[in-house]
């Protein structure tokens, strides 16, 4: 019989939680479990198609608000109905109604996923998250310094933690345009070094380094252009700053776009300058795609990019010293080569979709093991409890019959016809 499993996730949208989802099904044993997904909100459903796809079984349903008791009670009903072994969530709100449900229910193994440093997180985030650990049996995250940063902060016993990194679907790099009509595309002179990032425009990223950066190298080289590939809450106040300087001409803005591997094929550089992160799937791109990195140290950073060797870590917020790191890269094209292909090799030696995969379903082996062991010792308790019971049952019995015995004797001894 399979082994139940229901993901549930916040949104199905753009991210890289939402990724790694997508990449553990392409490889998910189904000939050993049985696994649904749960998508909180429907208006973001972006990789629905593919997890469809790929012939797994979706639930959506449209969460509103901060708390809703209709998500709640449609969760508990889901559960009722599958009975699921398993219950694995991913991203705050999905962890919070998914262990809620899964505890109601009596859900025997539940799973939540960290997946990054969350910063962002306020009191009553912490304090809901603090609660619900208690009755979580493993939490997964895809870097070790997450690790540190849940024992510091949220006080989350180590011994509960399990680390997983995150993977890449290597064959997603195997057949790409070439970097010339890209740079065409994009009005790039085919001459110019392409410095890219990848990312949200959001505050996590810290884009405002990036650009900082750019201005230094601009200053030091100018065949050099800078690429920003993607969409977020600050595209237009980053647009407007960068329009209004000297270099601004040189750098472009893609919004969001499907064809990621294409433009990171032809960037020559790649660039993560991020406040803080967990365990960044772009950055296992760029190297999927055999490119140097330049990443700040934070999060997982500093564990997927060995400095000096497939890329360059760099302090975060610090304009001056990516700015330096960059033009070390351009004006060196061996070391470019260099760092790509060790960044590739240590891809396929770590980071695949298939490796995080096995990884995964490792854990949830281990635990229907642990489980079915406590069980069997259940069993088997419950067992010696009744045995023993018996045992005394029938001492008892004997007991009041050799009472009985000596009663009778005692009568009969009295008795003098």
């Amino acid at each position: 019989m399979k082994t139940k499993i229901i993901i549930v996730i916040s949104h199905l949208g753009s991210g890289g939680a939402q990724r790694q989802v997508l990449e553990y099904l392409k490889f998910a044993d189904k000939a050993s479990y049985d696994i649904k997904v749960v998508n909180l909100d429907l208006s973001y459903d972006m990789l629905s198609d593919k997890i469809g796809e790929l012939g797994f079984e979706i639930t959506g349903l449209h969460h509103k608000g901060f708390f809703s008791f209709k998500t709640l009670f449609r969760l508990i009903s889901i559960f009722r109905k599958e009975k699921p072994d398993i219950v694995h969530t991913y991203l705050f709100t999905a962890d919070m109604y998914g262990r809620l449900a899964a505890k109601v229910t009596g859900v025997k193994i539940v799973i939540n996923s960290i997946r990054n440093m969350d910063k962002w997180a306020e009191r009553h985030h912490v304090f809901v998250e603090n609660i619900l650990a208690k009755f979580t049996n493993k939490i997964t995250i895809n870097a070790d310094k997450v690790r540190a940063f849940l024992h510091e902060n949220r006080k989350i016993d180590d011994n509960k933690i399990v680390r997983i990194y995150n993977g890449v679907e290597l064959s997603r790099f195997d057949k790409l345009k070439n970097p010339v009509d890209i740079k065409k595309a994009l009005s790039i002179p085919d001459s110019a070094l392409v410095v890219g990032m990848v990312s949200r425009l959001s505050e996590q990223k810290d884009y405002e380094t990036f650009f900082k950066a750019a201005e230094r190298v601009v200053d030091k080289v100018k065949d050099v252009y800078f690429v920003a590939v993607g969409e977020g809450p600050k595209r237009q106040e980053l647009e407007k700053a960068v329009r209004s300087r000297k270099y601004g001409e040189k750098v472009i803005f893609t919004g969001l776009r499907r064809d990621v591997p294409d433009l990171i094929n032809a960037m020559d550089i790649c660039v993560l300058s991020s406040h803080y992160e967990g365990c960044p799937n772009v950055i296992l791109e760029y190297m999927a795609v055999s490119k140097p990195v330049v990443a700040s140290d934070v999060g997982g950073c500093s564990e997927l990019v060995i400095d000096g060797e497939s890329g360059f870590i760099v302090p975060p917020e610090n304009s001056h010293a990516l700015g330096e790191k960059i033009v070390a890269l351009v004006n060196d094209n061996d070391l470019r080569k260099k760092m790509g292909l060790a960044g590739r090799k240590r891809v396929e030696e770590k980071f695949t979709s298939k490796k995080m995969a096995e990884n995964t379903e490792k854990l949830y082996r281990e635990l229907l093991d642990k489980k079915s062991a406590s069980l069997r010792v259940n069993e088997l308790n419950e067992l010696k409890r009744h045995q023993d019971s018996k045992s005394q049952d029938c001492k008892n019995t004997k007991d009041k019959g050799l009472e009985r015995q000596g009663i009778d004797n005692n009568t009969k001894m009295e008795y003098t016809p």
